[in-house]
C-alpha cells in the first residue's frame, strides 16, 4: 500500500532535490519513494542542464559520477586538470570558481550524454548563451517528475521547453556574487 506525499526532498545524488506529488511505498518500517532511480538521475541530470542558477561542486561531481569518469577523464572533456575538477567538486554545496564558458560546456556535455536531440541541445546552447551571470541556488525542483505533471516522455521534461525544474533556496538572490565570467579570469583553470 501506497500513498502520495506532497513534498519530498532526496539527497541521495548529493545535494537537495525537491520532489512533489511523490509515490510513497513502506518498505522494512520506513516511507520512501516509489521511483525507478535510474529515470530519476536522468531526469536530474536533465534539470541540472536547464537549471537557472549555477551549478554547485555536488552537481558537477553527480554529473561526472553518473558518467563514470575519473576526474582526469572528465577534466580533458573541458581542457583542464583532474586537481581543477577536484577544486570544482570540493566546492559541496557552494558554487565553485569555474568560468560560465567551462560550465555552459559542462551543460551541453549532461545532454549529450542523455543522446538528447540536437535540436534540444541547440536550444539550450541559444539559453545559456543569453544568461552572462545565472543565479546562484542549490535545491533541484523537479516538478514534472511524475506522470501526473509531465508530459510523459519518462525524463520529467515538464512543458518540453526546458522548465522541467525550479529552484528554491534563494534563486535569484546574489547573482553574480563570485562568479567568474568569460572576461574575468580570477583563477586558472588549469593547475
Amino acid at each position: 500500500m501506497g500513498k502520495i506525499q506532497k513534498q519530498f526532498i532526496d539527497y541521495g545524488c548529493g545535494f537537495p532535490v525537491i520532489l512533489k506529488d511523490v509515490p510513497m511505498v513502506h518498505v522494512r518500517g520506513v516511507w520512501t519513494p516509489n521511483v525507478d532511480y535510474d529515470v530519476f538521475h536522468k531526469a536530474v541530470l536533465l534539470a541540472l542542464a536547464h537549471k537557472p542558477a549555477r551549478l554547485t561542486g555536488n552537481q558537477i561531481k553527480f554529473v561526472r559520477h553518473f558518467v563514470g569518469l575519473t576526474l582526469a577523464e572528465f577534466g580533458e572533456y573541458f581542457d583542464v586538470s583532474h586537481p581543477a575538477v577536484l577544486k570544482w567538486e570540493n566546492a559541496g554545496d557552494n558554487v565553485p570558481r569555474i568560468k560560465w564558458s567551462i560550465e555552459r560546456d559542462i551543460r551541453l556535455f549532461i545532454l549529450d550524454k542523455l543522446n538528447e536531440t540536437s535540436r534540444h541541445i541547440g536550444k539550450l546552447y541559444r539559453e545559456l548563451r543569453s544568461v552572462a551571470r545565472p543565479p546562484k541556488s542549490n535545491k533541484l525542483n523537479l516538478d514534472s517528475f511524475f506522470p501526473s505533471h509531465g508530459d510523459g516522455d519518462g525524463y520529467g521534461y515538464g512543458d518540453g521547453e526546458g522548465t522541467a525544474a525550479g529552484y528554491e533556496d534563494g534563486a535569484g538572490e546574489g547573482a553574480g556574487s563570485g562568479d567568474v565570467s568569460d572576461d574575468e579570469d580570477q583563477s586558472p583553470d588549469r593547475e
